[in-house]
C-alpha cells in the first residue's frame, strides 16, 4: 500500500550518512637512514602516539567532551619499523656472457619489518561436520 502513495515507486528507502564523530591523533615520530656501504643501506623508525575519538550517545547529566571522550578503536600506541635493501653482486663480472647478464644482474634483497601495537586479531578457524568420500563426519583439520 505504501509504494501506491510514492510518486516514484523506485525509491523506497533512503540512507542518510552524517559525520557524528571527531577524532585526533598526536605522535612523536623519530627515523635513522644510513648506508652502510655502497651495496647495503637500512634505515628503522619509531611512532610513539595517540588517537583519541568523541562518538557514542549523549548523557544530559555529564559534560559531552568528558563523557564521549576515549581512546580510538584505530590507536596504535606503539609502532616499530625496520627496512633493508641489499643490492646482489652482478654475476656478470664473474661469468661475462650477456645471457648471464640479462638474467642474472640487477638483482637486490629488500625488505619491511613492523612491529606494532593495536587492537589483536583473534586467529579463528571453523569447519562443518559434514561427511567427506569417506564416509566419516569428523570435520577437517588444520594442516
Amino acid at each position: 500500500m505504501d509504494n501506491f502513495l510514492r510518486p516514484f515507486k523506485e525509491y523506497t528507502s533512503l540512507t542518510y550518512y552524517t559525520n557524528s564523530a571527531t577524532s585526533n591523533y598526536n605522535s612523536l615520530q623519530v627515523r635513522l637512514e644510513r648506508q652502510l656501504s655502497a651495496n647495503v643501506q637500512a634505515g628503522v623508525s619509531y611512532t610513539w602516539s595517540k588517537a583519541m575519538a568523541k562518538t557514542g550517545t549523549i548523557n544530559q547529566f555529564v559534560a559531552n567532551d568528558v563523557w564521549l571522550a576515549g581512546l580510538a578503536s584505530f590507536d596504535q600506541t606503539q609502532m616499530f619499523l625496520a627496512n633493508y635493501q641489499w643490492n646482489l653482486p652482478r654475476m656478470s663480472s664473474l661469468l661475462p656472457n650477456p645471457l648471464v647478464k640479462a638474467v642474472f644482474d640487477h638483482w637486490e634483497l629488500s625488505g619491511i619489518t613492523t612491529i606494532a601495537s593495536g587492537t589483536p586479531a583473534d586467529p579463528s578457524f571453523s569447519s562443518t561436520a559434514l561427511p567427506d568420500v569417506s564416509g566419516s563426519s569428523i570435520a577437517a583439520r588444520i594442516n
